[in-house]
């Protein structure tokens, strides 16, 4: 499966091959492809399984949509993104596999709360529109999680 995924991921990679290496270009693909994954699980969490309807848990608390949507698509973005990392990017990596998950999930939690108050700093702080501010923010983080997974979740020591 990794040979099929990397063929495919080459095949579009010769047009950038100036401006990005190889495993960059990967990383850029894969990471791309889980930002999509996340939207579509959203999506569908939100609009056909919870049918934009907040969740009625026990003891009479409710859960907002948008956030049981959120729970839903993290629960199969975070092992989809993982395991694209894992197995696709940084399959060079020696450390054993719960120590890179607990890594990983490690990060998400730490883009999520950075994201929560980046977005906030540059929205209500600096008063910069959300968008704008939401794409500076993605770019940032990206480049940020990239190093964080290459030097602390996988400890990747030299790309071959």
């Amino acid at each position: 499966m990794r040979k099929i995924i990397l063929s495919i991921i080459d095949f579009f990679y010769p047009p950038f091959s100036k401006f990005i290496s190889i495993h960059n270009f990967r990383y850029l693909c894969t990471g791309g492809s889980t930002l999509v994954v996340g939207i579509l699980m959203f999506f569908i969490a939100y609009n056909f399984i919870l049918h934009q309807q907040d969740v009625l848990l026990p003891f009479n608390k409710t859960l907002n949509s948008v956030t049981a949507a959120f729970i839903i698509e993290t629960s199969i973005t975070i092992p989809y993104g993982f395991l694209m990392n894992k197995y696709i990017i940084f399959s060079q990596s020696e450390l054993k596999g719960r120590k890179q998950l607990f890594r990983y999930i490690l990060l998400v939690l730490i883009s999520m709360a950075m994201n929560y108050v980046l977005l906030r700093i540059f929205t209500r702080f600096l008063g910069i529109y959300p968008t704008v501010s939401k794409a500076i923010i993605s770019v940032g983080m990206a480049a940020f999680s990239y190093f964080y997974q290459h030097y602390v979740t996988f400890e990747v020591k030299k790309i071959k």
